[in-house]
Formats: structure tokens, C-alpha cells, sequence
């Protein structure tokens, strides 16, 4: 298994996907459930896989102008530094406070209904 994890690292490594075919046929004859479910898993994409683990394509720069998106949002709704209004009421709310007499005499029946018993 050691090996079949080490010949797909290297394949992510040096764009090698031509050797795809050749290693879920590899995982299927070690015949081990992990890499037998991931090498299933690969054969219903084949072609994207392969074009994936071949082609030197980057999402990168895509990512990081939403990720600098979201900071400038954060920043403008009050965010940015995790402390935000809701956060800090929904703090002040817990522990919640103890059920008032008029809750307990509407949830008895309910209680009851379910084959419950109040306590």
C-alpha cells in the first residue's frame, strides 16, 4: 500500500498522469479496500483525472482574488476580527434562561401526549 500511495504522490508531483491506467490496474491487483475504493472512484472521471494529473493548470490566482474578496467584506459588515454583534449577543444569551410556569403548563400535555412524564 506504502508504494501504491508513493507512486500516486509522484504522479500528482511531476504531472505524470499518462501512468494512471497502470496504477488503478495496480491498485485493483493489490486488491486493499482503500486504495481499490479511491482507484473505483477515479475510473468514473477517467478522462478529467487524467487531464488533471497531466496538465499544469492552476486555480490559484482565482482563489486568491475571492479570498481577498471575502476579507474586504468581513471587513466592511464588522467581521474582520470575529467579534461580531451576534456573536457577542448569542453569548449573552447562553446559558438560556429557566422556563416560566406558563412553558411548564403548556408542555405537560405535551409531555403526556408523547408518553412522557413530567418530572
Amino acid at each position: 500500500m506504502h508504494q501504491l500511495v508513493r507512486n500516486f504522490g509522484d504522479m500528482l508531483t511531476w504531472q505524470t498522469g499518462v501512468l494512471l491506467p497502470a496504477w488503478i490496474d495496480g491498485a485493483f491487483t493489490a486488491d486493499l479496500p482503500g486504495p481499490t475504493g479511491f482507484a473505483r472512484g477515479l475510473t468514473s472521471g477517467l478522462d478529467a483525472v487524467t487531464a488533471g494529473l497531466t496538465l499544469h493548470w492552476s486555480s490559484g490566482d482565482t482563489e486568491g482574488a475571492v479570498n481577498r474578496i471575502k476579507k474586504i467584506k468581513r471587513k466592511l459588515y464588522g467581521r474582520a476580527n470575529g467579534a461580531c454583534g451576534s456573536c457577542e449577543r448569542n453569548r449573552a444569551a447562553w446559558p438560556p434562561p429557566p422556563p416560566t410556569k406558563a412553558f411548564a403548563r403548556a408542555a405537560v400535555p405535551m409531555m403526556r401526549w408523547h408518553g412522557d412524564r413530567p418530572r
